[in-house]
């Protein structure tokens, strides 16, 4: 493994007595299994499609079918470089935060295409994949107005982190902004990419294959002035960009550079960062 591949791989990074390979097996059965209990004790709704393929559906979890007035809805976008996971592993938080409060929330599970489902062509693209959060924000506006929730907050992971600012930067028709981010109250970016030309040198990118106009177009921290527009037309959202306690290095300057950018462009929203532990 060369340092660059090291530099952006999360798993080497690791302060337990674990191997790479059993750090990724971890993380996929502790989130399986937190998954496989919503499933159990909460009402799902599953396979609600927000996009052109099969892969652009999300699944919905709540104490009851009859969701009480008012619920907030918490989104949830998984990580795995584009290219692993899924909806399956990332209702992990659904009954925690269920049981957290006495009316619960609306929890979704997004998918999405990745880069290695070749099958859905350019679906299946990095532009793709990104240009479809559109299509995801939209979607989740409606589900949420028809559920009377009182707000949206949005979680990212990683590569989910990557997605989810990318799809506060994308462009949106002025009439429709108000519409689209009134209800988005927080976004949690937890050690996100946010810059994706050195992701070309590394091995993430043998599925990917990004090209210099991808990297242009889909890399939040060259979108800033967008996301900043779009964000505005929420009054009081909060934007928490996170890294873990002992990330990877390149992880922890993502999300610093990312925030020094927001800031000095003078973003006008409340914004912070933190180390999570």
């Amino acid at each position: 493994m060369t340092p660059l591949d090291k530099a952006w791989s999360p798993s080497q990074w690791i302060h337990r007595d674990l191997t790479p390979q059993e750090v990724v097996l971890n993380h996929q059965s502790v989130t399986l299994k937190g998954s496989e209990l919503a499933r159990r004790n909460l009402y799902c709704k599953a396979n609600v499609r927000y996009g052109a393929t099969a892969k652009n559906v999300f699944d919905l979890y709540t104490t009851s079918p009859n969701v009480p007035t008012g619920c907030p809805m918490v989104v949830y976008i998984h990580g795995g470089y584009w290219q692993y996971l899924s909806k399956e592993e990332s209702a992990f938080l659904a009954p925690s935060l269920n049981a957290s409060r006495p009316d619960g929330v609306v929890f979704v599970a997004v998918d999405y295409v990745l880069a290695s489902e070749k099958e859905h062509e350019e679906h299946a693209s990095m532009a793709g994949i990104y240009s479809a959060m559109q299509d995801l924000l939209r979607a989740l506006n409606v589900v949420a107005r028809k559920l009377n929730c009182s707000a949206i907050h949005f979680i990212g992971h990683s590569a989910g982190a990557h997605l989810l600012a990318g799809m506060c930067s994308l462009d949106y028709p002025s009439d429709q902004r108000p519409w689209l981010f009134k209800l988005v109250k927080s976004l949690w970016l937890v050690s996100g990419v946010y810059e994706l030309e050195p992701i070309r040198h590394t091995y993430v990118n043998e599925p990917l294959q990004l090209s210099s106009a991808e990297v242009e177009a889909c890399s939040p921290v060259r979108q800033v002035e967008k996301f900043i527009r779009n964000m505005k037309n929420s009054s009081d959202a909060v934007v928490h960009i996170v890294y873990g306690e002992f990330e990877a290095p390149t992880f922890e300057l993502e999300s610093l550079q990312y925030f020094h950018v927001c800031f000095m462009d003078d973003c006008g929203m409340n914004l912070f960062w933190r180390r999570r532990r």
